[in-house]
């Protein structure tokens, strides 16, 4: 029996150009009228912010210590998390400088006031003058992640398939 370690057609990749984007110098303090704290995880940073240590660990592994974590709060109440990284073996289709929109979460009482989308911006505007692209992926079946990618200005590329095992992604054919 052959094993299929690939999955089927399940992602779907989105890309900005980064020239096309407003930049900015610094992260503002405040951002939509939330605390917005940019942390850049250390190798055995044991859950700071209630992050999970081993992903925190594991993308500081990956990227050379080159992951960033956005995270916006509510007084003390966190609101929202993104993880962006740089070019790691598991994205092939980028180039050397471009940065990948890895895992988001935002806190169920905090969802539909488009929060996912305008922090997309902020990060695209940040990161405009350091790269050519910005990509990210999301499931095929995640319509808020795609609509929230789109709304944010990124094109759909096209589909992608992730390794089960080494969690690489596969652009399938770019459109």
């Amino acid at each position: 029996m052959k094993i299929n370690i690939f999955s089927s057609l399940d992602l779907m990749l989105y890309r900005i150009e980064a020239n096309k984007v407003q930049p900015i110098r610094d992260w503002p303090e405040y951002f939509m009228s939330y605390k917005l704290v940019i942390y850049k995880p250390k190798l055995l940073s044991l859950g700071k912010y209630d992050l999970n240590p081993f992903i925190n660990s594991l993308w500081q592994l990956l990227t050379f210590g080159k992951t960033r974590v956005l995270l916006l709060f509510d007084k003390t109440v966190k609101v929202h998390y993104f993880y962006f990284t740089p070019k790691t073996y598991r994205f092939g289709y980028m180039n050397k400088t471009d940065i990948n929109l890895a895992q988001a979460f935002t806190w169920p009482a905090y969802r539909r006031k488009g929060i996912l989308t305008n922090v997309l911006k902020l990060i695209f505007a940040y990161n405009s003058n350091k790269c050519k692209y910005i990509w990210g992926y999301c499931h095929i079946d995640n319509s808020a992640s795609q609509k929230a990618l789109e709304r944010a200005g990124m094109e759909f590329v096209s589909y992608a398939r992730m390794s089960r095992f080494t969690r690489i992604v596969h652009m399938v054919e770019e459109l």
